[in-house]
């Protein structure tokens, strides 16, 4: 089986966040949604919450949420203008 890092981190003491990450000549075999579904049966039956983070713009780790049966629950989105740094206008 190919490789990959998978990783929950305690959001609090019953919510855990799982995150996941798959080396490029392993991608679109299912791998991630086979991990990611595994660890969320796992946490459950420890009795937590699984929660699955994804950034906005990172549409391949959105799909695998939606195939694990992940949903929108809220956004967060922040951005910084670096537009002065680019053009030294910030010295």
């Amino acid at each position: 089986m190919g490789r990959s890092l998978v990783w929950q981190g305690n959001a609090c003491a019953k919510m855990w966040k799982i995150g996941i990450e798959v080396l490029p000549e392993y991608r679109h075999l299912g791998l991630a949604s086979y991990l990611v579904n595994n660890l969320t049966f796992e946490i459950l039956n420890r009795g937590c919450v699984p929660t699955y983070d994804v950034i906005s713009s990172h549409i391949a780790s959105q799909r695998v949420a939606y195939r694990v049966g992940y949903y929108p629950a809220f956004v967060t989105d922040w951005r910084v203008d670096f537009k002065d740094y680019e053009t030294g206008a910030n010295r």
